[in-house]
């Protein structure tokens, strides 16, 4: 039969294992796209696709003020032109050209809050895109370090994988199966020292009987509260 060392001795190493698996699941979840980038590349998309909006907006608005030009210029030239004496088409005309003109202006107006608009939001795109490179370098650093410590963990697993396999030959099938069963039940923890008279796995004190069985290499001794193999150094 196995001693307590020789368990206490194994599960030192899976628990060293099993740190090392929670690592390197840590940093495979952290592999990958980062969403913080991707959301800044979706934000500068969407501000794009405003720019390109607005431009298009400005397009119209300059085809409307060109289409009132072309109105108002054969207007204006003949109401300056002498070509026309009545006073009554005179006055009739030079309201036309007002109107005209006040929607041109209209228009105009429209156009200049448009490009205002389209170089206020293209400077904030301009800042994004400078966020973004600085985001994009800082994960790509990350992601290099992230490689660089899953590569280590993965080796330093290997090393413990192997060295366990080595310590759990060396115990009988029986008492690897009782080892085995308990740290299913107990959180890993299958092996408890005991110290300072109490069990370290549940903090409940022991009995002198139960003290002096646990430091008998010939057999092994649970504690009578949480079922741990009791382990003393």
């Amino acid at each position: 039969m196995a001693t307590a060392k020789q368990l206490y001795q194994l599960q030192e190493i899976d628990l060293d294992i099993d740190s090392r698996k929670a690592t390197l699941s840590s940093i495979e979840s952290q592999l990958g796209e980062s969403e913080g980038v991707l959301e800044a590349q979706r934000r500068i998309e969407d501000k794009r696709a405003r720019l390109k909006q607005l431009g298009a907006l400005q397009r119209d608005e300059e085809w409307e003020a060109q289409a009132i030009q072309s109105k108002a210029g054969p207007v204006e030239k003949k109401l300056y032109g002498g070509t026309v004496r009545n006073p009554r088409e005179l006055s009739d005309m030079q309201d036309e050209l007002n109107q005209l003109k006040a929607q041109q202006r209209k228009h105009e107006d429209v156009i200049l809050e448009l490009m205002s608009q389209a170089e206020d939001l293209q400077r904030e795109i301009e800042g994004d895109l400078d966020g973004l490179r600085r985001m994009e370098a800082d994960w790509y650093q990350e992601q290099e370090r992230l490689f660089r410590e899953r590569d280590r963990i993965r080796a330093e697993l290997s090393t413990l994988e192997e060295t366990r396999a080595a310590r759990a030959a060396a115990i009988d099938a029986e008492s690897l199966a009782l080892y085995e069963s308990l740290r299913l039940t107990k959180q890993g923890a299958a092996v408890a020292k005991a110290e300072r008279g109490m069990c370290q796995g549940c903090r409940i004190s022991l009995s002198m009987n139960e003290l002096r069985k646990a430091k008998s290499p010939q057999e092994l001794v649970h504690c009578g509260s949480c079922g741990r193999i009791l382990y003393v150094s």
